[in-house]
C-alpha cells in the first residue's frame, strides 16, 4: 500500500527459512528495523529505497488495566530474566525469532504506534469487518 506496488501473496509450503537457506526462494527484503542474524546478507527494506516499510513482527504480554504497578513491574523483570536464559534464546532462534524486551511503557508505545499505522492501512484498503 505504501509504495503502490501492487503485489499477489502466495502462502509456500514449508518453512521460509529453510526454502532460503536451500536456494528454493531468494529473500528481497527483510521488512523490519535491522537484518536478521539468520541473514545477515539480506537487506532491510529502508536500505532498498522503501522508506516506512518497516514492519517488526512482536509478541508480548499484557495485563487488565488497573493492575498494580509493582505486579507490572514483577512480570516485566521475569519476562527479562526468562528471555534472556539460554533455553529460551535457543528455541527463539530455532524458530527464527530474534527476541528483544523493553519496558512496560515502550510496549505500550509499540502497541499504540502499530493502532496508528495500522488503521491507515485499513483505511486506504476499504477494509471492514
Amino acid at each position: 500500500m505504501l509504495s503502490g506496488t501492487d503485489i499477489l501473496h502466495v502462502p509456500c509450503k514449508g518453512a521460509a527459512q529453510a526454502m532460503i537457506r536451500a536456494g528454493e526462494i531468494k529473500a528481497l527484503a527483510v521488512a523490519g528495523d535491522r537484518r536478521l542474524d539468520m541473514f545477515p546478507d539480506v537487506p532491510i527494506t529502508r536500505e532498498q529505497g522503501m522508506k516506512g516499510h518497516d514492519v517488526n513482527i512482536w509478541f508480548g504480554i499484557s495485563a487488565p488495566a488497573g493492575t498494580p504497578r509493582p505486579l507490572i513491574l514483577r512480570i516485566a523483570r521475569d519476562l527479562h530474566a526468562a528471555v534472556a536464559s539460554t533455553d529460551v534464546k535457543e528455541r527463539f532462534a530455532r524458530l527464527g525469532l530474534e527476541p528483544q524486551v523493553g519496558t512496560p511503557e515502550a510496549f505500550d508505545r509499540i502497541i499504540r504506534e502499530d493502532i496508528e499505522r495500522w488503521s491507515k492501512v485499513v483505511k486506504a484498503a476499504k477494509l471492514a469487518p
